[in-house]
């Protein structure tokens, strides 16, 4: 009777946490959101207004918030954010003095809890106005992460420079060299760039005053160069994701006032570009594509968000209320994270499926007009150049509060607010296994599906503990958090 008690129990929680799923949409008051990257417990970690970042948990609750500056003490206006390694995150963007506010390219790694490791400046100015700029950073699948930006000089009006893209290890080690796009080229830069299977990635950018789609090998070489159709408007947004056998994905603001989603094959060459009417008074302007296991492709723009077929076939589109700045895939693979803003205050959606959050969010269906098929001609391939000078450890400045206001699903699992205070990674696991709870407890037991009891750990609120695998079979288990005989949490984890 025991047994059937604990497999009973155990597939309800199971169900719960597995396979229902916390939709939400939530507004943070005064914190503006502009980037985010997935942590490794499901939750995020969000760029905020200026310098500072915010890490959330899986239900958008705030955990920490932190400020980052320079080793002089200037702030860093943070462009984007990726995890590095198991469970550090990189931040890159710009920085520099009063009289030149965005002269030193800055990156920093920090740790789980927001302390930084290391941190590296380029700095700029001198005799010529030179601007240093870092606007992307993309995880590839070996940990390392791929940033992405700029350097421009500005000379008796003139503007030339160069684009730039970097693999960067946890320690700061450069696993490939900085690849320069052209040599003074006007307003040279790499608007986004994705992480290939074969070590490698792929970027679109502007060199010259066209614009550009290019594949870079893992050793730094550039493999093909291609210029896009009706993508040569400055500044113009670009967003690109790695596809199946080689192949590219890119979208872009088109032109004659369409969204434009193309495919480029493993050598250079458009397979298929189509391009989708939206309604008037929508923006235009894409900020986020992603790529879903089953090959499906989601768009987000401004104030919409559209999915596709892997052949571009319109499946839905819908508006969103507020402004999409970024997005990113939920670590099950059954909707989005939009990242966004309303005013002066920042907004996270956890979508499903549909890309809809039940009674929070009611997004009307407008369907796209798909448009004919254009084919792009290749530009010769720059050479590489050399990557940043050196590294100086930056400071950190104090953590302040923030608060919220949600709306979360009928459809999301009912967990407790103590239940919210707990996170499992990672999951399943192989050697070891990281608790951490915020909140107080006692005792720490793993049962499994027989309802044996596996490991029993006696402790003092640890902020986290780590329990090592053993002789652990592979299975589903069950972690439970008590405090005083009383569970206050409990977890389904996996053993491989």
């Amino acid at each position: 009777m025991n047994c059937f008690r604990y497999l009973a129990f155990a597939a309800l929680v199971l169900g719960q946490h597995l396979f229902s799923q916390p939709y939400f949409s939530r507004i943070y008051p005064d914190f503006r959101l502009t980037c985010a990257a997935v942590a490794p417990d499901s939750g995020l970690v969000l760029g905020g207004p200026g310098n500072w970042l915010l890490r959330v948990d899986r239900y958008g609750t705030p955990l920490w918030t932190t400020a980052y500056t320079t080793s002089q003490a200037e702030p860093v206006q943070i462009h984007d954010v990726a995890l590095i390694g198991d469970s550090s995150y990189i931040l890159v963007g710009t920085a520099g003095t009063t009289w030149t506010p965005s002269n030193k390219m800055v990156q920093q790694v920090v740790a789980s809890t927001g302390q930084v490791l290391w941190g590296g400046e380029e700095n700029g100015g001198g005799f010529y106005d030179t601007y240093y700029w870092l606007g992307r950073a993309e995880r590839a699948l070996d940990g390392s992460v791929i940033v992405c930006g700029a350097r421009l000089t500005m000379l008796l009006g003139m503007v030339s420079g160069n684009s730039y893209a970097a693999r960067i290890g946890e320690t700061g080690s450069y696993f490939t060299p900085f690849v320069s796009f052209g040599s003074n080229l006007p307003k040279a830069n790499i608007l986004d760039v994705a992480a290939t299977s074969d070590g490698g990635f792929v970027g679109v950018g502007f060199g010259g005053f066209c614009a550009i789609a290019y594949k870079v090998s893992a050793v730094g070489t550039v493999v093909w160069t291609l210029s896009l159709p009706e993508c040569g408007v400055d500044g113009l947004p670009m967003h690109v994701v790695d596809g199946e056998s080689g192949s590219t994905y890119v979208t872009t603001e088109a032109f004659s006032g369409y969204v434009r989603l193309m495919r480029i094959d493993s050598t250079g060459t458009v397979s298929w570009s189509k391009k989708y009417q939206v309604p008037d008074g929508w923006n235009l302007k894409p900020t986020g594509l992603v790529r879903f296991p089953n090959g499906d492709l989601w768009i987000s723009g401004r104030s919409w968000l559209m999915a596709c077929t892997s052949v571009g076939s319109l499946l839905w589109a819908r508006s969103v209320p507020h402004t999409i700045v970024d997005m990113e895939i939920v670590p099950e693979n059954d909707g989005v994270f939009l990242i966004g803003r309303e005013g002066n205050d920042g907004w996270l959606m956890r979508t499903d499926v549909n890309g809809e959050v039940p009674d929070c969010a009611e997004p009307s269906f407008v369907p796209p007009i798909i448009a004919e098929t254009v084919v792009s001609t290749p530009v010769t391939p720059p050479s590489p150049s050399a990557g940043l000078s050196s590294y100086q450890v930056n400071a950190v400045s104090g953590v302040v509060p923030v608060t919220l206001t949600d709306c979360v699903s009928t459809d999301s699992p009912l967990i407790s607010a103590d239940e919210r205070r707990l996170s499992v990674y990672p999951m399943p696991f192989s050697d070891h296994l990281t608790m951490v709870y915020e909140g107080a407890y006692d005792q720490v037991v793993l049962i499994d599906a027989r309802g044996n009891v596996c490991r029993e750990l006696s402790t003092r609120s640890e902020p986290s503990i780590v329990l090592v695998r053993e002789d652990l079979a592979p299975g589903l288990y069950l972690l439970r958090v008590l405090n005083t005989g009383r569970q206050v949490a409990v977890h389904p984890v996996i053993a491989e």
